[in-house]
């Protein structure tokens, strides 16, 4: 199974295969949120992440989102945007969350690699 990906068999299809990535981004990172889009409880949620990608949905979200925090960035844009497009309320709650999840705050991000 690709990651990202994962099938959910369907009765009136043989199978649709959704891309969690984008739909990560479309429910802005809410579990209860992608439950919902895919029409599944979230503790079935949680059952299918940890079987088909061992990791809870959760964490998978958050890992999405640094992901897309950080190529927002190499990307040039600025942070507030970045925090903004990211679903980030607060500045201050974006900082603390990328501080946490890369070990530095946003403004080293800046300097990552491009091309």
């Amino acid at each position: 199974m690709e990651k990202n990906r994962v099938v959910y068999e369907n009765p009136r299809d043989y199978s649709d295969v959704i891309d969690l990535e984008h739909l990560s981004h479309r429910t802005n990172y809410r579990v209860s949120e992608l439950a919902r889009v895919l029409g599944l409880s979230t503790r079935q949620l949680q059952r299918d992440f940890n079987d088909g990608l061992g990791v809870t949905p959760k964490y998978w979200l958050r890992e999405q989102r640094m992901r897309h925090v950080y190529a927002l960035i190499c990307d040039g844009f600025r942070l507030k945007q970045v925090a903004s497009i990211t679903g980030f309320r607060k500045y201050e709650n974006f900082v603390n969350e990328v501080k946490a999840f890369y070990g530095v705050p946003p403004q080293k991000l800046s300097d990552c690699e491009k091309g």
